[in-house]
């Protein structure tokens, strides 16, 4: 289980909040646009949160909504809309749904970071590992605000069981944050890469 400090435990479950109203954006780092985001990974919460927080039986009423959204928008839909739509079929566990919503995205903004890290999302709800990594990766290399797409193909490596690839990653997020002078989350990233240590002797 993924464990949380107390803090990033309190801001995590005032996104999860936000995230059950979903009228304004997707879940993400509120100050994502600005020179310094805040100390938390929203979108890597994201997973964690829709298993402990969204409320069972939503998705289908989000998908009404957003549906209903894009056809008075009559298909005209921003990056902030295409996000939207796209989690609301992985809500509604329509995959193949969300994928072909994701690719259509990707033609209107091929350079949006977090489509492809949706995209990556709903493969690994798909159990498809490998096709979550590719995406994953290709977020990185877009650029993401807070390691987003490292936490993410760390953890389709733990899934995968290929444990000694994960935890190299989770070093390189804990140097990494602590480069940027986040400390707190530097330890949490040590704590992860601790969680697999012993698997990897196995």
């Amino acid at each position: 289980m993924i464990k949380l400090s107390f803090f990033a435990h309190k801001r995590a479950t005032k996104s999860a909040e936000n995230y059950q109203n979903r009228t304004a954006a997707p879940l993400r780092c509120h100050s994502c646009h600005n020179k310094k985001p805040i100390r938390i990974w929203c979108v890597f919460l994201r997973t964690v949160l829709r298993i402990r927080y969204l409320p069972t039986g939503k998705g289908e009423e989000i998908l009404k909504e957003r549906q209903r959204e894009m056809d008075e928008a009559n298909g005209e839909l921003d990056e902030r809309e295409w996000c939207l739509l796209i989690e609301a079929y992985d809500s509604a566990e329509q995959y193949e749904k969300a994928l072909s919503v994701c690719a259509d995205a990707l033609q209107k903004y091929p350079d949006n970071w977090e489509l492809y890290l949706l995209k990556g999302l709903v493969c690994f709800s798909m159990e498809k590992y490998e096709e979550a990594i590719e995406c994953f990766e290709k977020s990185g290399e877009i650029g993401t605000p807070f390691c987003d797409e490292k936490y993410q193909i760390a953890w389709c490596y733990r899934k995968l069981e290929k444990f000694k690839e994960a935890y190299q990653i989770y070093l390189e997020i804990a140097d990494i944050h602590r480069k940027n002078g986040y400390d707190v989350e530097a330890e949490q990233a040590l704590g992860y890469a601790k969680e697999i240590q012993d698997k990897i002797k196995q």
